[in-house]
């Protein structure tokens, strides 16, 4: 892919994800997002004021927002897989 539509296409991506996360996890204190891609698959790591409990106490709302993300930008779990 061309390095322009690549940067665009990336680009296009996080400010996706980053208003359906703001949208979900607002109550919580939602603050951004970091993106990267690894030998093993892409991560995504979300900055959250209320981490803690969103982690402990709500931790199907975090498998059912990993698998919204992975079946919208189709990340399949063999060759390409996310982490949250």
């Amino acid at each position: 892919m061309n390095t322009k539509k690549r940067f665009v296409a990336d680009g296009v991506f996080q400010a996706e994800l980053n208003q359906f996360l703001s949208r979900t996890l607002g109550q919580e204190g939602y603050a951004g997002i970091e993106v990267r891609l690894t030998s093993m698959g892409t991560e995504i790591r979300v900055r959250c004021a209320k981490a803690t409990d969103l982690i402990n106490k709500k931790a199907r709302t975090v498998k059912e927002i990993k698998a919204l993300i992975e079946k919208r930008y189709n990340f399949d779990n063999e060759s390409n897989k996310v982490d949250l």
